[in-house]
């Protein structure tokens, strides 16, 4: 019998599910009951605990002590970018895949990750995107399933215009190669408060040949509409910005035809986070001054704009907040 669990499973290990925790505890055990009743031979998880206030940290050890396959980082709270990569540098497995804490996943989840793994390896795909998932409205309680694909995604020239639009940012939906993470010490920003998943899927796609779609929706996203409103900060306009730099230096080099797509997806995006701050009541002075500070950089997203965000753009140079706030149904 091993004396340490990690020896038993290393050399098993097919895919690593890395998983943030931060006060959860209200879905935490739906999380991990939702893969683990699918068995749990050929993968590790590899939860997060980043400085958890409630009992968290207690379900997490709960877990570890009853399944060979859970594994437990226990650390002071640094943010989702630095607790995944924490779990990226645990990782004993030749794929990663994420999952957020608040979801939960399908009774063929495992099994799907598994034989998509096998395929990436036998036919040399280094991305698999899950273009499928089912989005649970927290709020409301509706289910509806929802496809990113327009398309098929192993054609590169479809894939990259959906980078340029924004698409395919969240880490919970791919399989990633473990190798081309610590190759190329890929890692998610530290001190971004959005944006910091597409950032790190842009420096990972620079070593992507073939992408994987995998049509099956296995995994449950659990949809706040009420806390997206309340947790949106001045921060978001920044780095925002930072992610469509990126998107603009990728598309330069691979793909110029969609440049004129990044910019109607940022200056979108910038406007709503605008109206959402304004729903807030962040003071109007502040969000000017973000603003005036990115003044050269939101102009170069004046190219190539459609009609719609050719008038929010307008809007936004010139200030105009009361239309904003008014603009928007909520």
């Amino acid at each position: 019998m091993c004396a340490d669990k990690n020896d038993c499973h290393s050399d098993k290990i097919k895919f690593s599910i890395i998983i943030p925790v931060y006060n959860c505890e209200k879905y935490l055990r739906r999380c991990l009951d939702s893969i683990l009743n699918q068995g749990t031979d050929g993968y590790e998880i590899i939860l997060i605990n980043d400085g958890s206030s409630d009992c968290s940290l207690y379900i997490c050890r709960e877990y570890a002590e009853r399944y060979s396959n859970v594994f437990v980082e226990n650390r002071e709270n640094g943010g989702v970018s630095s607790a995944r990569n924490t779990g990226i540098k645990r990782a004993a497995g030749k794929y990663i895949t994420f999952i957020d804490a608040d979801d939960y996943t399908a009774s063929d989840y495992v099994k799907t990750i598994s034989v998509s793994a096998d395929r990436m390896q036998a036919e040399n795909y280094d991305l698999a995107v899950l273009s499928n998932y089912v989005q649970e409205n927290i709020s409301n309680k509706s289910v509806i399933r929802i496809s990113r694909v327009n398309g098929e995604i192993s054609d590169m020239n479809v894939f990259f215009k959906g980078l340029c639009q924004q698409r395919f940012n969240a880490p919970w939906n791919k399989i990633f190669c473990a190798d081309i993470i610590r190759r190329n010490n890929i890692r998610f920003p530290d001190g971004m408060k959005s944006s910091e998943d597409g950032m790190f899927l842009m420096q990972y796609i620079k070593y992507v040949k073939r992408v994987l779609p995998v049509n099956k929706a296995v995994y449950y996203y659990a949809k706040n509409a009420d806390s997206a409103v309340s947790n949106t900060k001045p921060e978001y306009i920044n780095d925002n910005m930072r992610m469509h730099k990126e998107i603009v230096s990728f598309a330069k080099e691979n793909c110029p035809q969609y440049i004129a797509c990044a910019n109607n997806e940022t200056t979108e995006r910038i406007y709503f986070i605008v109206f959402k701050l304004l729903c807030k009541r962040i003071d109007k002075n502040d969000i000017s001054d973000i603003l005036e500070s990115m003044k050269s950089d939101l102009k170069s997203l004046n190219y190539g704009l459609d009609k719609k965000n050719k008038c929010k753009f307008l809007l936004l140079k010139y200030r105009l907040y009361g239309i904003i706030k008014k603009s928007i149904g909520r």
